[in-house]
């Protein structure tokens, strides 16, 4: 298989999978979520400040509640890629390849440089593909999202990635299992850091140190997950 050309292979997958693909069938997921529970985060991330479609912060919420909203799983155990999954009967083998990866997306906080991702949950190191969430973000950074493997050992970012400055790093790592176990439970660990980050200011792709003083952007770089507007 060659990387080079952008295809990658979900286990027991027969078609490459291109990016494309995955931003495609993400959008497609976002009709199995919930737009009231993700409204509902954004609100309460906002703490009282009004929901507006002219403000970076509301948009910046609202996007980042409908990225964590995919990863929240139902009652029965189900998140939207898994929803999304039953209702594919007679598409592609290059769909059915592509959704595979995004069931098995994980928010994960991860360190990213070059071509070398390193979780800083769990001290695993993987041989990073690029896609557009961490081309965006730019190398040697540390940041929070959600990413797949592959059959061949890859990892990838198949969503929303958000740099995290000494704040918010913080209260990622409070999240932290001892012992190299992982991130006790992600998705209040994505909604901690999302809250802080909505509050505090957000960085931009040329992230290059702590950041939240002065005049914070509200902007993260995306896989463009569309917002509830």
């Amino acid at each position: 298989m060659n990387h080079a050309n952008g295809g990658v292979r979900a286990s027991g997958a027969n078609a490459p999978v291109v990016p494309d693909r995955l931003l495609a069938l993400t959008t497609e997921a976002l009709a199995f979520v919930s737009r009231d529970r993700a409204e509902g985060m954004a609100r309460r991330w906002l703490a009282g400040v009004p929901l507006s479609n002219s403000s970076e912060q509301s948009v910046l919420a609202r996007s980042l509640a409908l990225e964590l909203a995919l990863s929240v799983p139902s009652l029965k155990g189900t998140t939207a890629f898994d929803r999304l999954a039953r209702a594919m009967k007679g598409r592609p083998p290059e769909d059915a390849a592509a959704v595979t990866l995004l069931r098995r997306s994980r928010l994960r906080l991860s360190r990213l440089s070059g071509e070398r991702f390193e979780d800083l949950a769990t001290g695993e190191t993987l041989p990073l593909l690029p896609t557009p969430p961490s081309d965006a973000v730019g190398n040697n950074v540390v940041a929070f999202g959600r990413f797949t493997t592959t059959e061949d050992g890859y990892i990838l970012a198949t969503g929303t990635l958000v740099l995290l400055d000494d704040g918010a790093l913080a209260v990622a790592r409070g999240f932290v299992r001892p012992g190299g176990r992982g991130i006790g439970n992600p998705v209040r660990c994505a909604e901690a850091v999302y809250r802080h980050i909505i509050r505090n200011g957000a960085s931009t792709a040329d992230w290059r140190g702590p950041i939240g003083g002065g005049n914070p952007s509200f902007r993260s770089s995306q896989i463009a997950i569309p917002s509830m507007l």
